[in-house]
């Protein structure tokens, strides 16, 4: 295949994913979080889960498409769709990731979807890394990502859900899959966190507390003291809903994060009149239980996606201002 890298295929693809990860819908039944959660490898830290389907039946979806699947992305996906067979978004059902906090290239990226499996498996054979390797739960197929000069690693888990990344990562989720190995759902602190997650989320967001945090998160408190947090977004006809789990290291910890949050919703509701936001948040609450503080937004879905759809267009007001040529230059 020419042109782009297979490797930097499947980064674009993520992104284009990724680039409307903040739209809500109505469930349609695919697979939950919990069902990818099983196959994430055990190590890792994070975890961002997109019902796609669920996504793509928003009218405020439906209203952004053109804005958020520009030329320039749709270039990108047609050429994603030669090599896989899989038609971005419309093909995907879900879209998922698994990783360390401070190691950003660790990860696995899972696609579960409509997909040519023939036709990814032939375009890989001819890379100039290809290599196999066997596993009890599957083959594992590693390539080249000729841009980057690094190998990247793929398994068909089922002919309808792929894992793609490093290669101990993907070993990792294979291994899981095929129950020769622990995954990330048997962790106790995911396996409470997914216990308060409610059904059907559109949006799920899941981290633990690093082995070792990231330099630019040292000496924040907050960070500091996280043992695991938990973040969804569920959105029906009229309402979208944000809810968040935080797990403090004691009970005395998380009331400080209490009265600090019931302080910020305060303000937040005195300047809703001035920020223009007064018809689209309907209720916020905080509440302590034990070492635990889960919060709850609620907002209007329609006008949600107004004030989405301005900020869309504003940031590309101020794109085009950017570009346009100065007094100088003529």
């Amino acid at each position: 295949m020419r042109g782009r890298s297979e490797g930097g295929i499947w980064a674009s693809a993520w992104l284009a994913v990724a680039a409307v990860i903040a739209l809500g819908g109505v469930g349609v039944g695919a697979a939950g979080p919990a069902d990818l959660l099983k196959i994430a490898p055990p190590t890792h830290e994070a975890f961002i889960y997109v019902d796609v389907a669920q996504m793509r039946t928003t009218k405020l979806y439906q209203d952004l498409e053109k804005d958020l699947l520009n030329e320039s992305v749709r270039a990108g996906l047609a050429e994603f769709e030669q090599f896989t067979g899989m038609r971005l978004p419309d093909d995907l059902d879900i879209a998922a990731a698994s990783g360390k906090i401070a190691q950003e290239t660790k990860g696995c990226i899972y696609l579960r979807g409509r997909m040519d499996r023939q036709r990814i498996e032939a375009v890989l054979s001819a890379n100039p890394g290809y290599t196999e390797i066997s596993k009890p739960s599957g083959k594992i197929i590693g390539f080249l990502d000729e841009g980057k000069g690094t190998m990247s690693y793929l398994s068909f888990l089922k002919d309808d859900l792929v894992v793609v990344g490093q290669k101990d990562a993907v070993e990792a989720s294979v291994g899981a899959a095929g129950g020769q190995s622990p995954s990330l759902a048997d962790n106790a602190k995911v396996e409470a966190q997914i216990a308060g997650a409610g059904t059907d989320p559109m949006v799920l967001i899941l981290a633990l507390r690093p082995q070792s945090l990231p330099p630019d998160l040292i000496g924040v408190p907050i960070i500091q003291n996280i043992q695991s947090g938990l973040l969804t977004l569920v959105s029906g006809p009229t309402t979208m809903t944000v809810s968040a789990r935080l797990e403090a290291e004691s009970p005395e910890m998380a009331a400080t994060w209490l009265e600090a949050i019931r302080g910020l919703i305060a303000i937040g509701q005195l300047q809703q009149k001035s920020l223009k936001l007064a018809e689209v948040a309907q209720h916020a609450s905080a509440a302590q239980d034990g070492k635990t503080v889960a919060v709850r937004l609620e907002f209007n879905a329609a006008k949600a996606g107004e004030v989405v759809r301005q900020a869309v267009a504003a940031k590309r007001t101020r794109a085009d201002m950017s570009q346009e040529p100065s007094s100088a230059q003529w």
